[in-house]
């Protein structure tokens, strides 16, 4: 795991656009391949 992002309350599209912008694509910037990033909401197993 890299990272964790916590959000409080609901997510919405504009906080959604906001931490792919702002803080998941930030993860390339210490050199990991966003091709081997999972997203998880909640734990949830991917479907």
């Amino acid at each position: 795991m890299i990272s964790l992002f916590l959000i409080e309350g609901n997510l919405n599209a504009e906080i959604y656009e906001d931490m792919l912008k702002n803080q998941i694509l930030a993860i390339r910037t210490i050199g990991e391949d966003i091709k081997n990033t999972l997203f998880r909401q909640n734990g949830a197993a991917p479907h």
